[in-house]
């Protein structure tokens, strides 16, 4: 399993002492691109409870039967 960070800066539109930077670490799994990565916020943000797994949509397939 790979694990990659990255950081990116909060809204412009909050409250200049508000913005600062989130953190993530994304799990990509040995079987990547052919099973969706992990996401797992660091930082609070009021959405994502942290350290556990973001449930992304798109990056999940349906098992088939």
């Amino acid at each position: 399993m790979k694990v990659v960070s990255y950081s990116f800066p909060g809204s412009t539109l909050a409250v200049a002492d508000k913005v600062g930077l989130y953190h993530l670490r994304i799990l990509l799994p040995t079987t990547y691109p052919m099973s969706a990565p992990d996401i797992i916020f660091m930082t609070p943000n009021g959405r994502f409870e942290l350290g556990k797994k973001v449930r992304l949509h798109f990056c999940e397939q349906k098992e088939r039967r």
